[in-house]
């Protein structure tokens, strides 16, 4: 019987890359990914979200038995592409729904106080 050599699980390449920490979500990522979870929730799926490597974060459909996942960028294209998987894996009002809930571009600040406004007398 000819000897099989083992080999190696395969090093990284870039060693220098770090993954993406909790610490360097922002509150509207945070809010992309969080509708994510709800559009799978609200279809009766299971949606896992976990840290992945690089920068991005790991989400994970199971829907009727079959697996879809998708590494997602923490960058400025993340709004958009939530709404795509939205977009992709579920119906036109999953869609419609997850922008009135959850959609960060419409949302504005709160207006803030002027200094220079008298308090009212009541």
């Amino acid at each position: 019987m000819p000897f099989k050599k083992k080999t190696a699980e395969p090093q990284s390449i870039l060693k220098n890359r770090t993954a993406s920490s909790p610490d360097k979500l922002t509150a509207e990522q945070a809010v992309c990914i969080a509708g994510l979870v709800a559009a799978a929730v609200r279809n009766q799926n299971a949606c896992y979200v976990q840290p992945g490597k690089y920068g991005t974060v790991m989400v994970k459909f199971y829907i009727e038995g079959d697996q879809f996942a998708e590494n997602l960028p923490l960058n400025d294209d993340l709004e958009e592409t939530c709404e795509q998987i939205v977009e992709a894996l579920y119906l036109q009002d999953d869609v419609a729904w997850n922008r009135r809930a959850f959609s960060t571009a419409r949302a504005t600040p709160a207006p803030k106080a002027r200094k220079d406004a008298e308090p009212s007398q009541g």
